[in-house]
């Protein structure tokens, strides 16, 4: 990313409208004309796209792509709040560059009413510095992991599902890229926790951290989030900063397999254990599968019985866990651990004792 900013014009209106950043110490004239000479990518512009626009054009930010084929729907509106009702029927992308150009007439849109797909990814990333990850499915995010990885391309993820959301900067300075922490031998579909809905305003924070880590790296201050995850709780209005390079650096033979328990600890009930350290052990265990009945049908691990999460809540589903509990280890498990760990609290809730599963993922 260039640093160089002699050829960056800052006009009088900028001044007034940027003086409270360009007061800052850190930030300053300087700071304010990078932001304006830097070239952002956002893949997506629904839930968290939609709040790291908004934030990206009011901080100044040069030029913005925005790539998106979705059309704008009622539903979209209880967390997309760029969009309003009169856009409902229009491509988001369309409708997101309209209200970006009237937020700061100085910025410059460019739409990509695409998909993102192997035939594309090289000539649409190639024209942006920093890739913003908005995106709601496994295959398109490894796909955007895979090409920032080879174009050398920051790539700044976030994720949400319920009430819980996870945010880092993959592939910058050395750090991970994301496809290396996930594991390559699950399909995508078995990838997705999100069928529960999502609280509205979760999107609006994870956005907000993924807008903020764009400015600090064009900026160049603070402490990028790299080599490690942020993973946030709203029920429990919680953080955790969680470190992962140390653990890729010791296992850089394994990096394919390597799998990262992103889970915010819970109570003493329970504990985080190795898949391969079950096969090994002759308890006598009660496996559940929290996920839809369409994923555990593709595929699920051996002796698993499928209990949907949406199940576990009612009260025949819970009396049956107490009896097995009485003699069997339960065993909860989800391939991106967040149904696992709404689960697991509310098992704990009816103290229930039982085990959270790390599943570790080899070829």
């Amino acid at each position: 990313m260039s640093r160089t900013t002699n050829d960056v014009l800052i006009k009088a209106d900028e001044y007034q409208i940027y003086a409270r950043q360009i007061n800052l110490s850190n930030i300053q004239l300087e700071g304010q004309k990078r932001l304006k000479k830097a070239k952002v990518l956002c893949v997506g512009a629904g839930g968290l796209g939609s709040i790291t626009l908004l934030y990206l054009a009011a901080a100044g930010i040069g030029l913005i792509g925005i790539i998106d084929n979705d059309i704008v729907e009622l539903s979209n509106l209880q967390r997309q709040i760029i969009y309003t009702s009169a856009d409902i029927g229009q491509y988001k992308a369309e409708s997101a560059s309209r209200h970006l150009c009237a937020l700061h007439r100085h910025v410059k849109i460019n739409t990509h009413v695409d998909k993102l797909t192997s035939d594309n990814a090289y000539s649409i990333i190639k024209q942006y510095e920093i890739i913003i990850d908005c995106t709601d499915n496994f295959q398109t995010r490894v796909l955007l992991s895979h090409k920032c990885k080879e174009m050398h391309k920051i790539h700044i993820y976030a994720a949400i599902a319920s009430f819980k959301g996870q945010a880092s900067v993959f592939n910058y300075m050395g750090g991970p890229s994301y496809h290396e922490i996930y594991s390559k031998t699950i399909h995508p579909s078995h990838r997705s926790c999100n069928t529960d809905g999502v609280l509205g305003i979760l999107p609006g924070i994870m956005g907000v951290i993924q807008a903020t880590e764009t400015l600090k790296i064009i900026t160049g201050i603070g402490n990028v989030l790299n080599g490690c995850i942020i993973q946030y709780d709203a029920l429990n209005m919680s953080m955790q900063k969680i470190k992962i390079y140390e653990c890729l650096s010791q296992n850089k033979h394994q990096r394919n397999n390597f799998t990262i328990d992103y889970s915010i600890p819970i109570s003493k009930t329970c504990k985080y254990i190795n898949l391969h350290n079950i096969c090994k052990s002759n308890i006598a265990t009660y496996l559940i599968d929290l996920r839809d009945p369409i994923e555990y049908k593709a595929a699920h691990l051996k002796y698993a019985v499928n209990i949907p999460l949406s199940l576990i809540r009612k009260d025949r589903v819970l009396q049956l866990l107490y009896l097995q509990s009485k003699k069997k280890k339960i065993i909860l498990y989800c391939n991106s651990s967040i149904k696992s760990d709404i689960a697991s609290d509310i098992l704990n809730n009816a103290h229930i004792p039982h085990i959270n599963l790390k599943v570790a993922h080899n070829k």
